[in-house]
């Protein structure tokens, strides 16, 4: 609940409303606030090279997924480290050794609908054909 919350989902109601009300008092605690601005790619991706390192494992990845997964975090470290881990669990339960941009679009990939792009609009049907009484 605390997530839906801290999100400002609405999908519960007025419960959400009256949980994110008690919330409030929170913010009063916490005293210092540290507000970075948006990491560049290339910030992120030096990160995420030292992110593996340390684990032991600097060639996890390929330096392509290092560069892809760094433009696409929006400059946010939290979703490079996110998108990186799921990437590390699609891995696992692959077998595959490495991580690399193969993985990445399958891991990510928006599964494709026939109607994807499409607008959708139903066919026009002609009006009925009123009798005229004369």
């Amino acid at each position: 609940m605390f997530a839906e919350a801290a999100r400002g989902s609405c999908d519960q109601g007025d419960r959400v409303g009256r949980d994110q009300r008690e919330l409030l008092p929170l913010g009063s605690r916490i005293r210092v606030r540290l507000t970075l601005p948006p990491a560049t790619a290339l910030e992120l991706a030096e990160c995420l090279r030292h992110a593996l390192a340390q684990a032991g494992n600097p060639r996890l990845m390929t330096d392509e997924l290092i560069t892809t997964l760094a433009e696409h975090a929006a400059g946010n470290h939290r979703i490079l480290m996110t998108m990186a881990n799921e990437l590390l669990d699609a891995a696992i339960q692959s077998g595959a050794r490495q991580l690399d941009e193969q993985l990445y679009l399958q891991t990510f990939a928006v599964p494709a609908t026939p109607d994807r792009g499409r607008l959708r609009v139903p066919p026009v049907r002609p009006a009925p054909a009123v009798p005229q009484n004369a």
